[in-house]
């Protein structure tokens, strides 16, 4: 059977004996420190062949980097999305309650009544407090873009990965 072999999703819960000893083998060749005080993580692979220990270190560091940013803003970003979406319904009723009020006013535009003032003035309330309430999310919404923007960590790699030129062990 030389056709494509199907290769099942991987079940972190359920590992087989030979996934739990490829994971191991990645384990043993990866080395990150982190210093608390400087904010600094140190990465460091080891394997025998340097242009694979480099493009290991230049991966690793990527997908470091991705969970860390996903890791500290993911409150944040929930936040977020949380004020999109009420600016948007609040935006909805804005203009809804502005099309209510112009519609009525242009209806009833040289109507003496009471009644009909009386209802324009309700409408007018009613636009009023619409745009109070969408003022104060967009308000909301631009602080937890701020809020989203300072979560952000930032990286500086101070040593790219590189090829080594000298082994740093015995083997």
């Amino acid at each position: 059977n030389d056709g494509p072999v199907e290769e099942k999703p991987i079940d972190p819960f359920r590992l087989t004996p030979q996934q739990k000893g490829q994971i191991g083998a990645i384990q043993s060749i990866i080395e990150i420190g982190s210093d608390k005080k400087s904010g600094m993580t140190k990465l460091g692979i080891t394997v025998q062949d340097p242009l694979v220990a480099a493009i290991i270190a230049d991966t690793v560091l990527v997908k470091l980097q991705n969970y860390i940013t996903k890791y500290k803003t993911s409150k944040a970003q929930e936040d977020c999305k949380y004020w999109e979406q009420l600016y948007e319904q609040r935006k909805k009723e804005y203009y809804e309650a502005q099309e209510k009020y112009a519609q009525y006013s242009d209806m009833n535009q040289g109507v003496i009544r009471q009644s009909v003032k009386i209802e324009q003035e309700r409408l007018q309330n009613e636009q009023n407090l619409a745009f109070q309430a969408f003022s104060q999310v967009a308000t909301q919404l631009q602080m937890s873009r701020a809020k989203l923007q300072e979560e952000k960590p930032a990286f500086a790699v101070l040593e790219p990965a590189s090829v080594p030129l000298y082994p740093s062990g015995t083997s």
